[in-house]
C-alpha cells in the first residue's frame, strides 16, 4: 500500500503575523501573539575539559528513561553515556567491538516498553539492554546489496518505533541526491526478517543538500553539506501514534506567499490534519551568504580538495548555494514525547536567542519561547528541553533546560 499526503490549500494571505490557514480541522486556531508565553531556565550542565568521567565527545543523539535518566550517543567512542537526573554518570553502555552489547558505527537509540534499543548500521544490528545497560540480546535485519551502486538501493533498517515495529528506507546517499537520481525519501515499515510490509508517503528531499564539486568534472564527486537556507521538508515519526508529522516550509518568493504547512498523516494515508501558519518572511541578507562561502573557502582550501585553490572552491561552492530571497520559516522541528510540536522559528528580538512556536499535538499554536541559538535541540520530554551546546573551544556538553509558563 503506498499513501498520499494531502497538500493543505492556501487561501488568501491577509494577516502579517502568524495565523492558521485551516486545511482539515475545523474551527479557528490561535494568532502567534495570543498563544502563552514560556520561559525556559537552565537547571543542568553535564561537561568538562579535564574531567575524563564527565568530558563529552560529538553526540546529536539522545534518549531519556521514564525517571529522566539520560542516554547520549557517542560515535567517536562508539559508546552510549548514561546520567541520573541530577547529572552523575552512572555508567556507560558498548564500547567498540564486535562482541555482545558492543558497536561498529552506532546511529541512534529509542525505547520499546521498558528496553532500551541500539541501532549499529555495521549489520543493521539491533542490541538491546535494561534500562541499566544490562544486555539483553540482539538480533540483525538483513539486507540486500543493490546491484548497481548508482541506483536506487533495497530499504536498510533505520529504527524502531514505539511498539517494536521495524522502520526503514533505501539508502540515500549524497551523491545520487545531488544528482537527482533519488528525489524522495521513502520510508518503510519491515520485520526483522527485512521484508517490507507497508510503504508510507513519499517525502522530497528539496533544497536540503549542499553540493560542492568541480563543475567542469561532477563524476569526480564532491562535498556534501547541509544548505545553508534549507527549505526542505522536515519530518518525523509521530512518537504516539501511527503516523508521520511532516513540515513543508518552502521559503518564500514573495511576502504574500509567506505560508508554511504541517500536516500529520496515519499509516493507512488519512491526513489527521493539515493547517497553514503565516508569517512575516525574513529577507536573506548577501553579506550572510558571502560569510558562508568565505568559510567554506577557508575550511575547504586547508585541506585542498580536489587539488583546487581556495579561491576555486568558493566559486564552486557559490554556484551551488541555495540563496532565496527569504529566510526558511522553520529551521528544525522536534517533536516531544506528548505530542506537542516544536519548530525553531531563527532569530527572535532578543540577541542569541531563538524564538521557537510549539504547537498541540492536533497541530495548533499553543506557546512561545526563547532558546539559546547556539543549541542543538535534540530531546523534548516536558518539562525538559535537552541539547547539546559547544563551548568557545568546541567542546561539547548536555544541557537541560525546564520550561515554565510565565507569569
Amino acid at each position: 500500500m503506498r499513501a498520499r499526503l494531502v497538500p493543505c490549500l492556501r487561501r488568501s494571505l491577509l494577516a502579517a503575523s502568524l495565523a492558521p490557514v485551516a486545511c482539515g480541522m475545523p474551527g479557528d486556531a490561535p494568532d502567534e501573539k495570543d498563544v502563552a508565553e514560556w520561559t525556559a531556565t537552565q537547571d543542568l550542565r553535564i561537561g568538562s575539559v579535564d574531567d575524563p568521567d564527565y568530558s563529552l565527545t560529538f553526540f546529536r543523539t539522545m534518549e531519556v528513561g521514564p525517571d529522566g535518566t539520560m542516554y547520549t550517543v557517542h560515535p567517536q567512542e562508539q559508546l552510549v553515556r548514561v546520567f541520573a537526573p541530577d547529572g552523575t554518570l552512572r555508567t556507560t553502555i558498548g564500547g567498540r567491538g564486535d562482541g555482545p552489547g558492543e558497536f561498529q558505527n552506532v546511529v541512534t537509540i529509542g525505547w520499546v516498553a521498558d528496553t532500551l534499543w541500539i541501532l549499529d548500521a555495521n549489520g543493521y544490528r539491533f542490541s538491546q539492554f535494561t534500562a541499566d545497560g544490562e544486555f539483553l540480546g540482539s538480533f540483525s535485519v538483513p539486507f540486500v546489496m543493490g546491484s548497481d551502486p548508482r541506483a536506487i538501493q533495497p530499504p536498510r533498517a533505520n529504527g524502531m518505533l514505539s511498539d517494536g515495529t521495524i522502520h526503514g528506507s533505501p539508502p540515500a546517499f549524497s551523491g545520487q541526491v545531488a544528482d537527482g537520481t533519488l528525489t524522495h525519501h521513502v520510508p518503510m515499515l519491515m520485520t526483522r526478517e527485512g521484508a517490507v510490509t507497508d510503504t508510507l508517503p513519499g517525502i522530497p528531499f528539496g533544497r536540503n543538500q549542499w553540493a560542492v564539486s568541480n563543475p567542469d568534472a561532477p563524476q569526480r564527486g564532491g562535498l556534501y553539506m547541509r544548505q545553508p537556507f534549507a527549505d526542505g521538508p522536515l519530518w518525523d515519526f509521530s512518537p504516539s501514534e501511527a503516523a508521520l508529522v511532516v513540515l513543508t516550509r518552502t521559503a518564500a518568493s514573495s511576502r504574500d506567499e509567506a505560508v508554511f504547512v504541517i500536516s500529520k498523516v496515519s499509516f493507512d494515508g488519512d491526513t489527521l490534519f493539515s493547517h497553514g501558519y503565516r508569517y512575516v518572511p525574513v529577507p536573506t541578507r548577501r553579506e550572510v551568504a558571502d560569510s558562508i562561502l568565505d568559510d567554506v573557502r577557508e575550511r575547504l582550501g586547508e585541506r585542498g580538495l580536489f587539488g583546487a585553490t581556495a579561491a576555486q572552491l568558493r566559486a564552486w561552492a557559490a554556484l551551488s548555494l541555495y540563496q532565496p530571497p527569504f529566510e526558511p520559516p522553520v529551521r528544525v522541528m522536534v517533536l516531544a514525547r506528548d505530542g506537542t510540536i516544536w519548530l525553531d522559528r531563527g532569530a527572535g528580538e532578543k540577541d542569541g536567542m531563538n524564538r521557537w512556536l510549539v504547537l498541540d499535538a492536533d497541530g495548533r499554536p499553543l506557546a512561545g519561547l526563547d532558546l539559546p541559538a547556539k543549541l542543538t535541540v535534540l530531546k523534548v520530554v516536558p518539562p525538559y528541553v535537552l541539547a547539546s551546546e559547544n563551548d568557545e573551544s568546541d567542546v561539547p556538553y548536555l544541557v537541560r533546560f525546564r520550561v515554565a509558563e510565565s507569569r
